[in-house]
Order: structure tokens, then sequence, then C-alpha cells
């Protein structure tokens, strides 16, 4: 993460509070100078600012993390706390009453807390697959439940996590018996989150940042 992005977006916000002032001020006092010299350095600002998050974003690169290495979520507070990995990876045709002439790709993964003290919520985490060819694979939810029933594991789903705390998810996905070099891809937060990265500069969730993965192999 770069940790310039939060004290610019910060700093962004704060110019843009200024400048509405402004520009309410002038409109109230009839100072169309005024007016005009708040727009154009609003304008200035807000171009510069979109400029250095794109620059940032298409210099970034893919990263895929070896099996196993752990994928930080840091959000846009930069408390890095919260984190998931694959601990194991199997294939198999049946899942409890379920069959596929395809077959179930099950991805175990540890999500923790390495906080010391906080309890820190996990919100809205979703999981995509990804194989070398670009095609995306989404859950197969039926699939999880029997997994999770199985196993005797959680799914995956809104809830908080105590300092140290740690739990495992069964994710499962339907994919061809061809299929080989999947990529999971994982995200959490909440909507406000997610609003406020998509513009913070060095965010992986920011505007046409590259993605992080994990590997399966």
């Amino acid at each position: 993460m770069n940790l310039l992005g939060l004290p610019l977006l910060m700093l962004t916000l704060l110019a843009g509070g200024i400048v509405l002032f402004g520009l309410l001020y002038a409109q109230r006092s009839q100072r169309l100078m005024l007016r005009r010299r708040l727009l154009g350095f609003g304008g200035i600002w807000a171009m510069l600012y979109a400029a250095f998050l794109v620059v940032v974003s298409l210099g970034s690169t893919e990263h895929v993390l070896p099996l196993g290495e752990r994928k930080t979520f840091c959000g846009a507070y930069l408390d890095c706390h919260l984190g998931v990995r694959v601990t194991d990876v199997e294939r198999k045709k049946t899942l409890g009453p379920l069959q596929t002439d395809n077959e179930f790709l099950i991805v175990t993964v540890l999500v923790d807390s390495d906080a010391q003290h906080a309890l820190l919520p996990f919100r809205n985490p979703s999981a995509l697959l990804v194989d070398t060819l670009g095609n995306t694979y989404q859950r197969h939810l039926e699939a999880e439940h029997h997994a999770s029933l199985a196993r005797g594991s959680e799914r995956l789903q809104n809830r908080h996590l105590q300092a140290g705390a740690s739990y495992e998810v069964a994710l499962v996905f339907e994919v061809p018996s061809s299929s080989s070099s999947s990529r999971l891809f994982m995200t959490q937060g909440s909507l406000l989150d997610q609003l406020v990265e998509s513009f913070l500069i060095g965010d992986e969730d920011s505007f046409l940042h590259a993605p992080t993965y994990l590997a399966l192999s």
C-alpha cells in the first residue's frame, strides 16, 4: 500500500471542502472573480489527483502470492491486520449428493487477524477463481454448503474477529477437469470502504490498480 495515498486523499477532501465553502461565499457576495479562481483551483487539483491515481495504478504490477502466503487487507485506514491464506486445495467429482462431469475445486482458506487488541469486522468477503486464460469462476454455494458440513468449517460471511482469532472456510468452484494454474482473488470491506479505496492512490482496490492473487499450487 502506498503510504502517501491516505494523506493525499485527506488533503484533497480538505481542499474540496475549502473550495466548496469559498464558492458559497463568492455566490452570496457576488464575487465572480473569486468564484472563477476557486473553480480553476479545484479543477486543476482534481485533474492532478486523478492523473496521479491513474499513473500509479497503471504502473502497478499483478502479484500472485505463493501457496500458503498471507494476503493482507489494509483498507483505507492503515489497519493492516486482517488477512487470508490458502491452506489446502482438493479436487472432487462428488460433494454430498452433488455430482459433476467437471470437478469441484475445494479451496480451504484461513481468515485471521493479527491485531493485538481490536475487534475487527470482516465485511462483504468475496472470492473469485481466475485461470491463466482469464476465465473466471463463481463460487458454487450449494457445493460449499456440503463441503462445510463435511469438514465442520464455517461459511464465508460477515463476522467480527477478535484480536489474534482465525477460522477456516471451504470455498468451492466447479471447473473443467482440464483446468490448471487457477488463482484465487479475494476482497473484503464495506461499501463505504470500497468507495474510499477506489480513489485511494496505491491501494490494491483503487481504480485500474493491478490485483493480488493467491496461488493454488
